[in-house]
């Protein structure tokens, strides 16, 4: 990934997608519910959705790759999109 647009991108940290308030960041890098007056009248919801739905899969579950660490890299022209990779879960 461009560090350019993503600080840190193979780090996990939580505090890169919510400001010093605790709402979500603007992100301008990807727009998929729309911009200004024809904005996606539940981006919020659908973003608190998000949300809950994926910190408790992360609270429940531990996400590993079942062969150890791995390189994930985007080669795509269209943009980031990363290839497939497996996915090992395992109950906290």
């Amino acid at each position: 990934m461009d560090e350019k647009y993503f600080k840190d991108s193979f780090t996990f940290n939580s505090n890169k997608f919510i400001d010093s308030v605790g709402n979500f960041k603007v992100e301008h890098e990807h727009m998929s519910f729309g911009k200004g007056k024809r904005i996606c009248a539940r981006k919020s919801l659908a973003d608190a959705e998000f949300f809950l739905i994926f910190t408790s899969l992360l609270q429940k579950y531990k996400l590993t790759h079942p062969y150890g660490p791995i390189y994930i890299s985007s080669d795509s022209p269209l943009g980031n999109i990363p290839k497939p990779c497996k996915c090992k879960t395992e109950k906290r």
